[in-house]
Protein backbone atom coordinates (compact mmCIF):
# COMPACT_ATOMS: atom_id res chain seq x y z
CA UNK A 1 0.00 0.00 0.00
CA UNK A 2 1.68 3.12 -1.18
CA UNK A 3 1.94 6.23 1.17
CA UNK A 4 0.00 9.03 0.57
CA UNK A 5 1.33 12.35 -0.49
CA UNK A 6 0.78 16.04 0.61
CA UNK A 7 -2.03 16.31 -1.69
CA UNK A 8 -4.75 15.17 0.17
CA UNK A 9 -7.09 12.58 0.81
CA UNK A 10 -10.42 12.44 -1.32
CA UNK A 11 -13.73 13.82 0.27
CA UNK A 12 -14.81 9.93 -0.28
CA UNK A 13 -11.82 9.31 3.11
CA UNK A 14 -13.13 8.99 6.56
CA UNK A 15 -10.52 11.35 8.82
CA UNK A 16 -10.97 11.46 12.51
CA UNK A 17 -10.23 14.54 14.47
CA UNK A 18 -7.12 14.90 13.91
CA UNK A 19 -5.94 16.10 10.26
CA UNK A 20 -4.23 14.03 8.05
CA UNK A 21 -2.34 14.17 4.83
CA UNK A 22 -2.29 17.90 3.87
CA UNK A 23 0.33 20.44 3.46
CA UNK A 24 1.93 21.38 6.39
CA UNK A 25 0.25 18.06 7.85
CA UNK A 26 0.44 14.28 9.08
CA UNK A 27 1.03 11.90 6.13
CA UNK A 28 -1.38 9.53 5.93
CA UNK A 29 -1.93 5.64 5.18
CA UNK A 30 -5.32 5.05 3.38
CA UNK A 31 -6.99 1.38 4.16
CA UNK A 32 -10.52 0.42 2.96
CA UNK A 33 -11.65 -1.12 6.56
CA UNK A 34 -15.18 -3.38 6.20
CA UNK A 35 -16.01 -2.32 10.04
CA UNK A 36 -15.18 1.16 9.44
CA UNK A 37 -17.59 1.13 6.55
CA UNK A 38 -15.57 2.79 4.12
CA UNK A 39 -11.68 4.08 3.26
CA UNK A 40 -9.63 5.93 6.40
CA UNK A 41 -6.81 7.81 6.92
CA UNK A 42 -4.18 6.48 9.39
CA UNK A 43 -0.83 7.86 10.72
CA UNK A 44 1.49 4.71 10.24
CA UNK A 45 1.78 1.68 9.70
CA UNK A 46 1.48 0.37 12.96
CA UNK A 47 -2.58 1.73 12.93
CA UNK A 48 -3.03 0.10 9.69
CA UNK A 49 -1.94 -3.23 11.09
CA UNK A 50 -4.31 -2.74 14.20
CA UNK A 51 -7.22 -2.04 11.74
CA UNK A 52 -6.64 -4.63 9.74
CA UNK A 53 -6.42 -6.69 12.86
CA UNK A 54 -9.43 -5.48 14.11
CA UNK A 55 -11.39 -6.37 10.76
CA UNK A 56 -10.29 -9.88 11.39
CA UNK A 57 -10.69 -10.43 14.79
CA UNK A 58 -14.36 -11.78 15.56
CA UNK A 59 -14.65 -10.07 19.34
CA UNK A 60 -14.43 -6.32 17.01
CA UNK A 61 -17.61 -5.05 15.80
CA UNK A 62 -17.23 -1.35 14.56
CA UNK A 63 -14.28 0.53 14.07
CA UNK A 64 -13.71 4.65 14.43
CA UNK A 65 -9.93 5.98 13.77
CA UNK A 66 -9.52 9.06 15.75
CA UNK A 67 -12.42 9.40 17.06
CA UNK A 68 -12.25 12.60 20.02
CA UNK A 69 -9.94 14.60 21.60
CA UNK A 70 -9.78 14.68 24.95
CA UNK A 71 -8.88 17.33 27.83
CA UNK A 72 -7.22 15.88 30.32
CA UNK A 73 -7.82 19.27 32.38
CA UNK A 74 -11.49 19.79 32.20
CA UNK A 75 -12.53 15.99 31.36
CA UNK A 76 -13.92 17.96 28.11
CA UNK A 77 -14.66 15.68 24.68
CA UNK A 78 -14.33 17.39 21.40
CA UNK A 79 -15.88 14.82 18.30
CA UNK A 80 -14.88 17.60 15.53
CA UNK A 81 -12.07 19.55 14.75
CA UNK A 82 -14.37 22.92 14.82
CA UNK A 83 -15.06 22.71 18.37
CA UNK A 84 -11.74 21.41 19.31
CA UNK A 85 -9.85 24.74 17.68
CA UNK A 86 -12.92 26.85 19.26
CA UNK A 87 -11.49 25.42 23.07
CA UNK A 88 -8.34 25.93 22.19
CA UNK A 89 -8.24 29.72 21.15
CA UNK A 90 -10.53 30.23 24.40
CA UNK A 91 -7.67 29.06 26.73
CA UNK A 92 -4.94 31.54 27.79
CA UNK A 93 -2.47 28.99 26.68
CA UNK A 94 -2.80 26.80 24.10
CA UNK A 95 -1.04 23.86 25.67
CA UNK A 96 -1.83 20.94 23.32
CA UNK A 97 0.64 18.53 23.77
CA UNK A 98 0.09 19.01 27.66
CA UNK A 99 -3.41 18.98 27.72
CA UNK A 100 -5.08 17.19 24.69
CA UNK A 101 -4.95 13.61 24.15
CA UNK A 102 -6.47 11.95 20.76
CA UNK A 103 -6.90 7.98 21.25
CA UNK A 104 -5.77 6.27 18.13
CA UNK A 105 -8.98 4.57 17.53
CA UNK A 106 -12.32 3.74 19.08
CA UNK A 107 -13.09 -0.22 18.70
CA UNK A 108 -16.91 -1.56 19.47
CA UNK A 109 -16.12 -5.01 21.16
CA UNK A 110 -18.81 -7.61 21.05
CA UNK A 111 -18.86 -6.43 25.28
CA UNK A 112 -18.45 -2.59 24.97
CA UNK A 113 -16.60 0.19 23.23
CA UNK A 114 -13.34 1.25 24.13
CA UNK A 115 -10.68 4.17 23.06
CA UNK A 116 -7.35 2.09 21.56
CA UNK A 117 -3.93 3.51 22.14
CA UNK A 118 -2.03 1.47 19.86
CA UNK A 119 2.21 1.81 20.02
CA UNK A 120 5.11 -0.59 19.15
CA UNK A 121 7.12 -1.48 22.79
CA UNK A 122 10.56 0.12 20.77
CA UNK A 123 8.88 3.13 20.55
CA UNK A 124 6.88 3.73 23.56
CA UNK A 125 6.88 7.54 24.18
CA UNK A 126 8.36 9.70 27.06
CA UNK A 127 6.61 9.96 31.19
CA UNK A 128 5.43 13.24 30.28
CA UNK A 129 3.10 11.35 27.21
CA UNK A 130 2.33 8.37 29.49
CA UNK A 131 1.22 10.95 32.12
CA UNK A 132 -1.10 12.58 29.84
CA UNK A 133 -2.62 8.83 28.95
CA UNK A 134 -2.64 8.03 32.14
CA UNK A 135 -5.19 10.67 33.66
CA UNK A 136 -7.05 10.30 30.13
CA UNK A 137 -7.74 6.43 31.13
CA UNK A 138 -9.34 7.69 34.45
CA UNK A 139 -11.48 10.13 32.96
CA UNK A 140 -13.06 8.07 30.33
CA UNK A 141 -13.43 4.95 32.49
CA UNK A 142 -14.98 7.71 35.27
CA UNK A 143 -17.46 8.35 32.84
CA UNK A 144 -18.25 4.73 31.83
CA UNK A 145 -15.95 4.45 28.98
CA UNK A 146 -13.60 1.96 27.94
CA UNK A 147 -9.73 2.37 27.38
CA UNK A 148 -7.09 0.19 26.07
CA UNK A 149 -3.94 0.05 25.09
CA UNK A 150 -2.73 -2.22 21.94
CA UNK A 151 1.06 -2.69 22.08
CA UNK A 152 3.32 -4.27 19.53
CA UNK A 153 6.56 -6.09 20.86
CA UNK A 154 8.93 -6.71 18.60
CA UNK A 155 9.05 -10.38 18.28
CA UNK A 156 5.35 -10.51 17.22
CA UNK A 157 5.42 -7.30 15.25
CA UNK A 158 6.42 -9.40 11.89
CA UNK A 159 3.93 -11.98 11.88
CA UNK A 160 1.15 -9.87 12.64
CA UNK A 161 1.96 -7.13 10.09
CA UNK A 162 2.35 -10.09 7.40
CA UNK A 163 -0.87 -11.90 8.72
CA UNK A 164 -3.16 -8.79 9.03
CA UNK A 165 -2.03 -7.83 5.56
CA UNK A 166 -2.53 -11.73 4.43
CA UNK A 167 -6.07 -12.20 5.86
CA UNK A 168 -7.45 -8.84 4.83
CA UNK A 169 -6.55 -8.60 1.69
CA UNK A 170 -8.01 -12.45 0.34
CA UNK A 171 -11.71 -10.69 0.18
CA UNK A 172 -9.87 -8.71 -2.97
CA UNK A 173 -7.99 -12.02 -4.37
CA UNK A 174 -10.36 -14.64 -3.14
CA UNK A 175 -11.05 -16.98 -6.69
CA UNK A 176 -11.58 -20.62 -4.90
CA UNK A 177 -14.52 -21.89 -2.86
CA UNK A 178 -14.20 -25.02 -0.50
CA UNK A 179 -16.28 -27.66 -1.20
CA UNK A 180 -17.88 -30.31 0.96
CA UNK A 181 -15.38 -32.77 -1.13
CA UNK A 182 -12.71 -30.12 0.16
CA UNK A 183 -13.87 -30.09 3.82
CA UNK A 184 -13.98 -33.97 4.05
CA UNK A 185 -10.37 -33.92 2.52
CA UNK A 186 -9.18 -31.44 5.20
CA UNK A 187 -11.15 -33.77 8.06
CA UNK A 188 -9.36 -37.01 7.18
CA UNK A 189 -5.86 -34.99 6.69
CA UNK A 190 -5.78 -33.37 10.46
CA UNK A 191 -7.94 -36.52 11.72
CA UNK A 192 -4.51 -37.54 14.19
CA UNK A 193 -3.97 -33.86 14.68
CA UNK A 194 -1.35 -31.08 13.72
CA UNK A 195 -0.09 -30.68 9.99
CA UNK A 196 1.96 -28.55 7.99
CA UNK A 197 -0.59 -26.40 6.16
CA UNK A 198 1.33 -27.44 2.36
CA UNK A 199 -0.15 -31.27 3.31
CA UNK A 200 -3.36 -30.24 3.93
CA UNK A 201 -3.69 -28.01 0.84
CA UNK A 202 -2.48 -30.91 -1.26
CA UNK A 203 -5.43 -33.37 0.58
CA UNK A 204 -7.80 -30.80 -0.43
CA UNK A 205 -6.93 -29.95 -4.00
CA UNK A 206 -6.30 -25.88 -2.86
CA UNK A 207 -3.91 -23.58 -3.84
CA UNK A 208 -1.94 -21.46 -0.66
CA UNK A 209 -4.00 -18.20 -2.51
CA UNK A 210 -7.06 -20.02 -0.51
CA UNK A 211 -5.22 -20.58 2.93
CA UNK A 212 -6.41 -17.33 4.55
CA UNK A 213 -10.39 -18.34 4.11
CA UNK A 214 -9.72 -21.53 5.93
CA UNK A 215 -8.94 -19.31 8.95
CA UNK A 216 -11.23 -16.71 8.13
CA UNK A 217 -14.08 -19.20 7.96
CA UNK A 218 -13.52 -21.43 10.96
CA UNK A 219 -11.83 -24.30 9.39
CA UNK A 220 -8.11 -24.28 10.55
CA UNK A 221 -7.14 -22.63 13.25
CA UNK A 222 -3.09 -21.97 13.94
CA UNK A 223 -0.51 -19.83 16.70
CA UNK A 224 -1.27 -16.67 14.04
CA UNK A 225 0.28 -14.20 16.76
CA UNK A 226 3.68 -15.56 16.37
CA UNK A 227 4.18 -17.31 12.62
CA UNK A 228 3.59 -16.05 9.45
CA UNK A 229 1.05 -17.56 7.58
CA UNK A 230 2.76 -19.83 5.22
CA UNK A 231 2.84 -23.62 3.72
CA UNK A 232 5.15 -24.23 6.33
CA UNK A 233 2.72 -22.91 9.00
CA UNK A 234 1.65 -25.84 11.19
CA UNK A 235 -2.37 -26.19 11.30
CA UNK A 236 -5.07 -27.79 13.05
CA UNK A 237 -9.34 -28.21 12.25
CA UNK A 238 -10.93 -25.58 14.52
CA UNK A 239 -14.63 -26.76 14.13
CA UNK A 240 -15.76 -23.17 13.46
CA UNK A 241 -13.62 -21.68 16.34
CA UNK A 242 -12.62 -18.15 15.09
CA UNK A 243 -10.62 -17.03 18.81
CA UNK A 244 -7.18 -17.95 16.37
CA UNK A 245 -8.33 -14.85 15.11
CA UNK A 246 -8.18 -12.41 17.97
CA UNK A 247 -4.81 -11.09 17.47
CA UNK A 248 -5.01 -7.77 18.72
CA UNK A 249 -2.67 -7.80 21.78
CA UNK A 250 -4.16 -5.91 24.23
CA UNK A 251 -1.69 -4.99 27.22
CA UNK A 252 -2.57 -6.31 30.64
CA UNK A 253 -2.66 -4.55 33.84
CA UNK A 254 -3.12 -0.48 34.56
CA UNK A 255 -4.61 0.03 30.94
CA UNK A 256 -5.88 -2.82 29.94
CA UNK A 257 -9.79 -3.15 28.78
Amino acid sequence: MKRKTNKGPSAEVEQGIRKLATVGGRHAYMYDSLKASGIIALESRLERTAVQLADVDPNVRRVVAQPFTLDVETGQIFTTREALQTAREARKKTEATKRDYTPDFNFGLVWREVAVEAKDERFFGDAEYWKKVERAAHILRTAGRGFAVVCFSRKELDALEWNAAVLTSFRHTATESLTPRGVDAIADCLAHGERPLAEVLKAAGLSVRTSPGLFLDGVLRADLKSNRISTNLIVELAHGDLSSLSLLPFEPGLLAP
